[in-house]
């Protein structure tokens, strides 16, 4: 088995992500997915830089974090909007 190389399965996992449909590449996704996990990495995708990372869980879920409060402070309020069933 070859050892990870962070910079090549990034470039591969860029590669296969935007080849098109998914599910042509699903195998080889999930092995690149399989093997990051093994070494404590994740995939992600870094809006500033338009590009994917692979980043530790922590800075992982910092992200997730960052996206959430992102979309919540481009929220729009929507009074229109009822705000149970039935109002």
């Amino acid at each position: 088995m070859q050892p990870f190389n962070q910079a090549q399965a990034i470039t591969r996992y860029t590669e296969l992500m935007e080849a098109g449909p998914l599910a042509e590449h699903e195998e080889e996704l999930r092995s690149l997915i399989e093997s990051a996990y093994a070494q404590g990495m994740y995939f992600g995708y870094d809006r500033e830089k338009q590009s994917y990372v692979l980043e530790t869980k922590v800075e992982h879920y910092n992200r997730q974090m960052d996206e959430r409060n992102r979309i919540i402070r481009e929220s729009v309020e929507k009074p229109w909007l009822p705000l149970h069933d039935g109002e």
